[in-house]
């Protein structure tokens, strides 16, 4: 039980005895009342300011498809909301030889990773991948193969990645040095509903089972990009993820 902090009041006070005259005193002139004091000034909310300071930027001057060496920072304007802004320093960053695959190596541990990019040099790339398709797929199979019913929206659209097409396509990238924003993903977009129902008939299992829920709502989440289509159809994808999937053979054996 905790203990919640009081506030205690002493009042003070002096009592006076008077001996009790013959004759009452005449009577005292009451006090003024005292004029009540101004409020106090209100204390003004605390103000946090914050900005950026340095940042750097990445930039890929080309001509007639060849980069241009050369340049200073007097040579570039950089903009923001139509505003110019001061640029410090420019830096030619090249790498004239590239790391033999077999002399590649990964930080062994996490200090070695802060160590490579805190280097202004490198350059970091951010793979974001969602589980929730593979999980999906894995558990529609083994639940129909229970007997089982399987429910799947038929309203939510999807674009489910096979991650071997992904990584292939993600070094193609690198190695032809592209740069900007790719949305990688098998050629196609279908519901839930419908991946499902190819993944049962791949594995010859009742797609009677896969119902569609009372509530389903339409959400179209599937994505695409219109700087090319690397990866192959979604349907290939699919064939290929009931054959080599290791956990769907565990399965296999397990059953």
């Amino acid at each position: 039980m905790s203990r919640q902090p009081a506030l205690i009041l002493l009042l003070c006070g002096a009592l006076t005895l008077t001996a009790v005259a013959r004759q009452q005193d005449p009577p005292r002139p009451q006090a003024q009342e005292q004029q009540p004091s101004p409020p106090l000034p209100q204390p003004r909310p605390p103000v946090f300011r914050a900005g950026a300071h340095y940042v750097r930027v990445d930039a890929y001057p080309t001509e007639k498809g060849h980069i241009v060496e050369g340049l200073t920072k007097d040579d570039f304007e950089i903009y923001e909301d139509g505003k110019p802004q001061a640029i410090e320093s420019a830096e030619f960053v090249t790498f004239d030889t590239w790391t033999p695959e077999g002399e590649r190596k990964d930080p062994r541990t996490q200090q070695d990773a802060y160590d490579l990019a805190a280097d202004p040099t490198w350059r970091i790339f951010v793979i974001v991948l969602d589980p929730s398709a593979y999980n999906f797929l894995f558990n529609t199979i083994e639940q129909l193969r229970r007997g089982m019913d399987v429910f799947a929206s038929a309203r939510t659209i999807v674009s489910p990645t096979y991650v071997p097409d992904l990584v292939h396509a993600t070094l193609d990238l690198l190695l032809d040095e592209e740069k900007g924003f790719w949305h990688l993903t098998n050629q196609g977009s279908l519901s839930w509903h419908e991946l499902a129902t190819a993944v049962a008939d791949h594995a010859r299992l009742d797609i009677g089972k896969i119902i569609v829920p009372e509530r389903d709502e339409a959400t179209d989440t599937s994505l695409t990009s219109s700087r090319g289509l690397l990866l192959r159809p979604i349907d290939h994808a699919i064939a290929d993820f009931m054959e080599f999937s290791e956990p769907l053979k565990q399965l296999d054996e397990a059953a």
